[in-house]
């Protein structure tokens, strides 16, 4: 496994908890398998090609909480409120590390769950108009849309492959640790 020195996530990666301390402290980081991820999220059953993904735990404190597919971004600038997050509501968010991983499951408000912060990522949506292989930023509703080239947003990951209609999910390479 390469990496080694995270914790293999013991429980089911959509899981929800109604307390932070059930499952991990806020933040902090757990490698979920190939094998644990086909069998549990039907976006991977077919077409995943990576060895895992790393997930990290954070709470959802806007009133709609987080849908899967959603960018989650951090409601706080620093320390531990980082790992508070909402749909990520803004197009071009300039600091990739306000962006926090993206949600594999429906994450209530005021309780705690798991996003994908780096590896494959199939659940997530774009506004249409993506090609593979193009650099990836922040959109509006929690999407994401393509990183101009000067680089005035920041990059949070890598198309796999293209997103074809808007709100559709595509493969995409997430890189927000």
């Amino acid at each position: 496994m390469p990496f080694n020195a995270i914790p293999v996530l013991d429980g089911a990666i959509t899981d929800t908890f109604s307390q932070a301390g059930q499952a991990a402290r806020l933040g902090e980081l757990r490698w979920v398998p190939k094998e644990k991820l086909t069998k549990e999220l039907s976006s991977y059953a077919s077409g995943f090609e990576g060895t895992g993904v790393i997930v990290r735990f954070v709470k959802a404190t806007a009133a709609a909480g987080l849908t899967i597919g959603q960018l989650a971004r951090s409601t706080m600038s620093s320390g531990a409120g980082l790992y508070n997050v909402k749909s990520c509501d803004a197009a071009g968010v300039a600091s990739p590390r306000e962006i926090q991983g993206v949600a594999v499951g429906t994450v209530a408000q005021n309780y705690y769950g798991w996003v994908i912060c780096w590896g494959p990522c199939r659940p997530l949506s774009a506004d249409g108009g993506i090609v593979a292989l193009e650099a990836l930023s922040s959109h509006t509703s929690g999407q994401v849309d393509t990183n101009p080239a000067d680089g005035t947003e920041g990059r949070i990951g890598m198309a796999l492959e293209d997103d074809g209609a808007t709100g559709e999910a595509f493969w995409a390479f997430l890189d927000v640790l």
